[in-house]
């Protein structure tokens, strides 16, 4: 007999027979991963509007830059446009991620892209809700008619694949 089901859904919890909660939706996210070996630490900041930027280094030499919050946005090309507000930003508040030697004059001329060794643009989705994350336990019956307790936990928006140093 199952004693308890785990809600973990993300944003299909909108979608979700018995949830169907409809304050579940997908924000997208956007990272620009670039090679850049002499930076050794990981820094954030959250702007007044709540956006939140970030660098971090992996192991191999690679520091993910980001990021993006894009509320109810599903299109999973990454952005050219994207990638350049995100290194604009960095290098505004972190000179450190430009080649060492190099200044701020010189990323702002012509084609910042360039002035990168961009590995790859990364998108992701994020399961945001509105009111924010729901993390509750009610009772319900399963398909038999069995008593059984349902533990809802999602709609966290959160962040974490692109901190890890591995592909899974």
């Amino acid at each position: 007999p199952v004693n308890i089901i785990v809600n973990c859904t993300g944003f299909r919890a909108r979608y979700l027979g018995g949830a169907q909660d409809m304050r579940c939706y997908q924000t997208r996210g956007q990272t620009a991963i670039i090679r850049a070996a002499w930076v050794n630490e990981t820094v954030s900041w959250i702007s007044k509007k709540g956006s939140i930027m970030y660098v971090i280094p992996r192991l191999n030499g690679e520091v993910v830059l980001g990021g993006s919050y894009e509320a109810y946005q599903n299109n999973e090309m990454a952005s050219g446009t994207k990638t350049t507000h995100i290194l604009k930003t960095i290098i505004e508040r972190y000179p450190k991620i430009l080649t060492p030697g190099s200044s701020a004059a010189y990323a702002a001329n012509s084609d910042l892209l360039s002035k990168f060794d961009i590995v790859d643009q990364k998108v992701g989705f994020r399961p945001s809700r509105i009111g924010g994350v729901r993390v509750e336990v009610e009772h319900g019956r399963t398909g038999c008619g069995e008593n059984v307790l349902i533990a809802h936990n999602y709609g966290h928006g959160g962040a974490g694949k692109e901190t890890n140093d591995f592909e899974l």
